[in-house]
Parts: structure tokens; sequence; C-alpha cells
């Protein structure tokens, strides 16, 4: 992705390859990567975050997922 320190919503959108939308309701839902609102309603994600979020999604098999990720063997 980018060694920027914070990642607009837009980045992170296209990286994940989502609409924007998706990121506002994963959000609303309290899933998705956490987020930083700073003044304002302008949100920012911390690029570590995004791939610690990431990590945690291939472990646990998936946003939503109650089964746990495939393991290759």
């Amino acid at each position: 992705m980018t060694d920027k320190p914070l990642l607009t919503i837009e980045e992170v959108a296209e990286h994940l390859g989502v609409p924007r939308q998706r990121l506002y309701s994963w959000r609303h839902e309290g899933k998705g990567p956490p987020v930083i609102q700073l003044e304002g309603r302008l949100l920012r994600y911390r690029q570590a975050d995004l791939d610690a979020w990431l990590d945690s999604q291939r472990e646990n098999g998936g946003l939503g997922s109650s089964q746990p990720a495939p393991t290759s063997t």
C-alpha cells in the first residue's frame, strides 16, 4: 500500500476493494478496521491498524465469519 502514517477512507476502500460506504457501515456496526475520527467528520486509518485488522480477518475466517480460516499445510 503506502508508507503514509494515516490513510484516507478512499485509500482504504481502494486497497480493500470495497465501496467507501462499506467502511462507513462497518464502522457503524462496530466491525472493520479501527478508525480515527479527527476534527469534525474527518476519518483516518493507521496503516499498522489496517494491517493488524487484515491479519485478524485471515486468522478468524473473515469479517462476520463464525468459521476459522482454512489453513494450508
